[in-house]
Parts: C-alpha cells; structure tokens; sequence
C-alpha cells in the first residue's frame, strides 16, 4: 500500500454545466484534504458540488454542497468537502451558475493498494 498527498486538481474554472471534475483512480482511494475556490468576477456567483459512486449518474442526493454562493472576487474553503473519502471510481462534479466564474483547487492523498 502506498500513501501518496497530492494536487488532485490543479485551478481550474468550474463549469456552467453539471462535469465531473475528479474521479478516484481504479486500486485508490482519494482522501480529499483541500478544496478551495474563489470567484474571479465582479458579481456573485452560486456553486454546487456532488460526490457520485462509482457507476452513478449526477443527482440531488449526491449533493454535498449545495449552492453555495460566493461573492465578487472572494475566495472559500468547502469544509464539506474537507475528509471526503472517495472509493475507486467514485467522482467529483460541480457547477456554478456562471461559467469560468470560480475556479477550483482539490488537494488530497491518494491511497493505492
């Protein structure tokens, strides 16, 4: 077994449509250690982050955070997201009301057995 911390996403501005924007590799668990955004623009904008199961599709009972607004130019931290564990396979997506609004950083450990 092998414990590896990592940048899982690198900033990358959250789409207008519901994306998977990480997915847990096959053989590892990602343990998510950071997840900040911050809005880039002069106007509030909303984001919603859904953890999916392995094989799932989007849906609201995959909702950890759910339109959650930031504010022009100000930056967050998820703590919901702060201690998810996802299993191989397992995706992260998001959505913000706005595109290329708020960009979004995923730092982790990769756990592979």
């Amino acid at each position: 077994m092998s414990v590896t911390p990592r940048c899982l996403l690198q900033a990358t501005p959250a789409p207008a449509v519901d994306t998977v924007v990480l997915t847990s590799l096959p053989n590892t668990r990602t343990i998510i250690d950071k997840f900040s955004g911050v809005n880039v623009t002069a106007a509030a904008v909303a984001i919603t982050i859904k953890i999916i199961p392995a094989g799932g599709s989007p849906a609201t009972g995959n909702i950890v955070v759910k339109d959650k607004v930031l504010g022009a130019n100000e930056d967050f931290g998820f703590a919901a997201m702060v201690g998810q564990k996802l299993e191989p396979g397992d995706t992260v997506s998001v959505i913000a009301s706005a595109a290329a609004a708020i960009n979004l950083r995923i730092s982790g450990t990769l756990i592979t057995t």
